[in-house]
């Protein structure tokens, strides 16, 4: 059996209050985004906290908790003890719980991406292997769905692609396992890239299908679709640079914007693309486009 105790702190003292917390004794201690906060990382040796954070900590259940509490409220005012939560849970085995917890999920009508711990049953579909808790994405944020469902119902089999912020390598191996011949993943952190090159081995994908490069390596070739689901200051930055890179019958995808950011982007994209009704999801959105004649 474990206390667990939950309270709402600024990002400011939350650095500090979750070392009074394991000085205290805590087993373990989480932030938690309290106010469904979007954060933008646009350098990879940012860390940044939300606002608002809920942190969440777990103590056996011979501790205490009273002074804990009391210092807590007494060395942070802005605690208010009326918003402390405490209450007890079972002991589990966590790993097992997870894994169970984690589902098959479809994209479109074919894609379905599995945990590496559940075997497909369905192998008249697109079956791929991502294991959930990546930092790089695993399909789940309204942004890679909406990249994900394009590809199901846009993706023409033998094309040459570009997935510009490749991450995961999410996006690059659901266009390959869809038909593409060529796909070019690429990404500025180097961690991407070891992932990526792991998520192919488990999908059993050659580096003949999939070549990774760092941006400032990739050849210039002009492909048939380009996809980039990274941050709208960055897309709006590359937006000369991709008008390069496509064929005139190609295609460019991009997302990781918000809804109030999608006038922006496009104003800097029109120049070149003629482009579609953008497609929202939960406060995201993709907007796709084709080279200008």
């Amino acid at each position: 059996m474990w206390q667990e105790l939950k309270f709402r702190v600024s990002s400011e003292n939350a650095l500090l209050v979750e070392e009074k917390l394991f000085s205290s004794g805590a087993a373990a201690v989480t932030f938690l985004d309290a106010r469904n906060q979007p954060i933008f990382v646009e350098e990879t040796d940012q860390t940044p906290l939300w606002e608002d954070i809920c942190i969440v900590s777990l103590f056996s259940q011979d501790v205490n908790l009273d002074p804990v509490v009391q210092k807590l409220v007494h060395d942070q005012p802005a605690i208010n003890s009326n918003d402390i939560d405490i209450h007890l849970i079972n002991d589990q085995d966590w790993e097992s719980k997870w894994m169970n917890d984690q589902k098959p999920q479809q994209f479109g009508n074919r894609l379905w991406i599995y945990p590496s711990w559940i075997t497909p049953s369905k192998n008249s579909v697109t079956n791929m292997i991502l294991d959930p808790g990546l930092a790089f994405g695993t399909g789940s944020h309204p942004t890679t769905s909406l990249c994900l469902n394009w590809l199901d119902n846009n993706l023409i089999p033998s094309q040459h692609i570009i997935d510009y912020g490749c991450g995961s390598g999410i996006l690059a191996i659901a266009a390959a396992l869809l038909g593409a011949s060529k796909v070019y993943a690429v990404d500025n952190d180097p961690q991407a890239i070891t992932a990526t090159l792991s998520n192919m081995e488990k999908n059993r994908i050659s580096n003949q299908s999939i070549q990774t490069f760092s941006p400032e390596a990739l050849p210039h070739v002009k492909v048939d679709l380009l996809i980039a689901n990274i941050l709208a200051n960055p897309l709006i930055q590359l937006s000369e640079i991709f008008s390069t890179l496509l064929k005139p019958s190609g295609k460019i995808v991009l997302s990781g914007i918000l809804e109030e950011q999608v006038e922006r982007v496009s104003y800097h994209y029109r120049s070149y693309f003629e482009l579609e009704e953008p497609q929202l999801n939960d406060g995201w959105a993709l907007i796709a486009g084709s080279p200008k004649d």
